[in-house]
């Protein structure tokens, strides 16, 4: 398999990016534009002070490995970026009519599409020895024309033998009950993704605690046929769950 290259950026380059060209500031990075359409540069930032740091090495060995398998439907990391011979990011390609699933405007039937494709992107992930972990709507990109996905973050997921960095307080409650981050955690975000965008009709509910408190009080969620019961009631808890996906089981 083909090694992942480097790119060399000078201070000043640097410096210039970080500065004017942000596209995003997220809780463990600093994503920016490039001169090279389609792409962005990610760099990474200590959590507390917001300071830049060099990229982490299960970062760094994550992103190498994902550039030889380019799983599919999924953002691809292009080069490393190498600064007084230090890594400090990545650059990825950046599709850019895509939007985040929750700021896309989408019809229920393309919202269906945009779901379910999602899932069968998480299993053919799974098979190549890779769990996303942290499923929740603005790390899913969407085309509002075809409801077509592609999975961001991807340097989060745990990839064969390296973990997931940041865990979020659902992943995390999963985590420390069954002590490892398998395939089922992922059906279990996934399902809880699909009830937040397709089970209420009077509003998306804001946090998935939300959705579990309403399927522990009832009623059910709509929009499911009566095949998902099951789910749905295993759904109520990490423990009880039964590891099966929503997504089929969605009413036309």
């Amino acid at each position: 398999m083909k090694l992942i290259t480097t790119i060399k950026i000078t201070e000043d380059e640097f410096s210039y990016q970080t500065t004017n060209q942000v596209f995003a500031d997220g809780g463990e990075s600093i994503i920016c534009h490039t001169e090279t359409p389609k792409t962005l540069d990610k760099f990474f930032v200590e959590q507390a002070t917001r300071k830049l740091i060099p990229m982490p090495d299960n970062k760094i060995s994550k992103v190498s490995l994902l550039y030889q398998i380019k799983p599919e439907q999924t953002i691809q990391p292009l080069a490393l970026i190498v600064k007084n011979g230090i890594i400090i990011g990545y650059r990825m390609h950046h599709p850019e009519h895509y939007k985040t699933l929750e700021k896309a405007k989408l019809t229920r039937k393309k919202k269906v599409r945009a779901i379910r494709q999602s899932q069968e992107v998480l299993e053919r992930i799974n098979s190549q020895d890779i769990t996303y972990a942290d499923i929740k709507s603005d790390n899913i990109l969407v085309d509002e024309r075809t409801g077509d996905i592609i999975f961001c973050d991807m340097d989060n997921a745990r990839v064969r033998c390296y973990p997931v960095d940041i865990k979020s307080r659902d992943t995390m409650r999963y985590y420390e009950i069954y002590g490892q981050m398998d395939q089922t955690v992922d059906a279990y975000m996934h399902n809880l993704l699909t009830l937040q965008q397709l089970g209420y009709k009077d509003e998306i509910p804001e946090y998935y605690s939300d959705i579990i408190l309403r399927l522990k009080r009832g009623p059910a969620p709509t929009g499911f046929k009566q095949t998902a019961i099951p789910i749905l009631e295993s759904m109520t808890s990490p423990e009880s769950f039964n590891g099966k996906y929503l997504a089929k089981h969605i009413k036309r």
